[in-house]
């Protein structure tokens, strides 16, 4: 519940954020989120190899993965197909990971659970 209710704080403060900036102020923050999201998987992934524990189900082959790159592509290019893909079939996907996460095996504070929960709300909140 603590981390719907992060979720929620994070997602309410960026869209503010986003509605009380300019076009060219829009687009830095799309691109600061965008590669945020990035950079988080980019960790975790660092990580899982560092630690010997990599396998081919941490590929970003799922929705959620893919969204990462989605997300970068619309922070770019801005492309309409891509921000209706984001906000029709990423954004649910990743507030559904949120309700019923997959990840939560693992303790409260192991670093693949804190991951999982910032990247899942900053995909939800992006769009």
């Amino acid at each position: 519940m603590c981390w719907l209710a992060i979720a929620a704080a994070t997602c309410l403060i960026l869209c503010l954020a986003y509605r009380r900036r300019d076009e060219k102020a829009r687009r830095r923050l799309e691109l600061w989120v965008a590669g945020l999201i990035l950079l988080s998987e980019v960790v975790k992934e660092l990580a899982l190899v560092i630690a010997g524990e990599y396998s081919v189900y941490y590929l970003p082959l799922h929705l959620c993965g893919l969204a990462i790159f989605i997300s970068l592509v619309h922070a770019a290019k801005g492309w309409t197909f891509t921000g209706e893909l984001l906000y029709s079939t990423c954004m649910p996907g990743a507030a559904c990971a949120l309700l019923f996460p997959d990840w939560v095996r693992y303790p409260v504070f192991n670093f693949l659970s804190i991951n999982s929960f910032f990247v899942h709300i900053l995909l939800t909140s992006y769009p």
